[in-house]
């Protein structure tokens, strides 16, 4: 019964620990998405805009972004969404070294 206790809280932690957000601080010239919230008309439109390139580091978990139009914008961490790099897809990469003249 114990056992079955602890397995289920085990569970219940890890579920919650997803949620959590990471707090490691960003880099500069570490490219974001910014929050589209103030433009958006409708639920069509995206969330996030971007990417856009971190600037500098201010306190309290906040950057400054370089944003639309060269605008400097200050936004929280927990607004942000890092762009990750395009991954190359594994058939793109094979198909391009079969082919090296093109179609």
């Amino acid at each position: 019964m114990i056992d079955n206790i602890d397995l289920a809280k085990g569970e219940r932690i890890k579920r919650e620990n997803r949620k959590r957000k990471i707090t490691e601080p960003l880099e500069k010239g570490t490219s974001v998405y910014i929050p589209n919230h103030k433009h958006r008309r409708n639920k069509k439109e995206p969330p996030f805009v971007g990417p856009y390139p971190v600037i500098k580091t201010l306190p309290r978990n906040t950057y400054l972004i370089l944003g639309p139009r060269n605008n400097k914008m200050k936004y929280h961490k927990d607004e942000l969404r890092i762009a990750e790099l395009p991954s190359t897809q594994h058939g793109e990469s094979s198909r391009l070294s079969s082919n090296p003249t093109g179609p």
